[in-house]
C-alpha cells in the first residue's frame, strides 16, 4: 500500500509540475522581450524535467506495488496460528 500511495503522490506532483511547465511555455509565447521568453523557457525546462522524473518514480512505485502484491504469500498472515 505504501508503494502504491507513493506512486499516486509522485504522479500527482508530477502532473502539477507538468501543468506549470506548460503554462510557462504559453507565457513565453506571449512574452514581448527575448530575455523574458528565455526566463520562462528556462523555468519550463526545469519543471518538465522534474515532472518526468516524478512520472518515472510513480511508474516504478506502481510496478513495485503490483509486484509486491503478486509475490506476497497469501497465507503469510496465518502462519503464527495453529
Amino acid at each position: 500500500m505504501a508503494l502504491l500511495g507513493a506512486g499516486v503522490v509522485a504522479g500527482g506532483v508530477g502532473s502539477y509540475f507538468g501543468l506549470r511547465s506548460r503554462s510557462n511555455i504559453q507565457s513565453a509565447r506571449e512574452a514581448l522581450f527575448v530575455d523574458e521568453q528565455a526566463r520562462y523557457l528556462d523555468s519550463a525546462r526545469g519543471q518538465a524535467l522534474g515532472a518526468n522524473v516524478l512520472f518515472g518514480i510513480a511508474v516504478t512505485a506502481a510496478v513495485g506495488a503490483v509486484t509486491t502484491y503478486l509475490l506476497t504469500d497469501e497465507n503469510s498472515s496465518s502462519r503464527g496460528t495453529p
